[in-house]
C-alpha cells in the first residue's frame, strides 16, 4: 500500500461499549442502523450531544424505511440510550445518554 493511498468512505466514530450493551438483542435490524447513524452523526458534529436526525440523511447512509424510524427511535428511547424532542412539522432532536461516555478536557493554561 502506498502512503498516497487513502480508505475512502464514511466512517464512524468510536461507540462506547456500555452504550451498544444497552441494545436489545431482539431489536429489529433498523434500530440498530439508526444507533449507527447516530454515532456516525456524533462523529461529525463533535462538539454536540444533541443531533437533529432526519430520514433522509439516515437514508443517505443506510437504509430504513419510513415506518421504522419513529419506532427505532421510540425502542432507543425506551432503552435509556437517547431522549427525543419531537415537535410538529420538524425532524426529532436526540440527545445521546451516556453516563461516563464524555470526558472534559482540560483548558490549557
Amino acid at each position: 500500500m502506498n502512503k498516497k493511498d487513502k480508505i475512502k468512505g464514511a466512517f464512524i466514530s468510536q461507540i462506547p461499549v456500555q452504550w451498544i450493551e444497552k441494545l436489545p438483542s431482539n431489536s429489529i435490524g433498523h434500530t440498530y442502523r439508526i444507533a449507527l447513524y447516530i454515532w456516525y452523526l456524533k462523529g461529525i458534529k463533535k462538539t454536540s450531544k444533541d443531533l437533529v436526525i432526519t430520514l433522509k440523511d439516515i437514508n443517505s447512509f443506510l437504509s430504513v424505511p419510513a415506518w421504522s424510524f419513529p419506532k427505532a427511535l421510540e425502542e432507543l428511547e425506551k432503552c435509556g440510550m437517547i431522549h427525543t424532542t419531537r415537535q410538529r412539522g420538524k425532524s426529532p432532536l436526540v440527545t445521546i445518554l451516556c453516563d461516563d461516555c464524555y470526558e472534559e478536557y482540560p483548558t490549557l493554561k
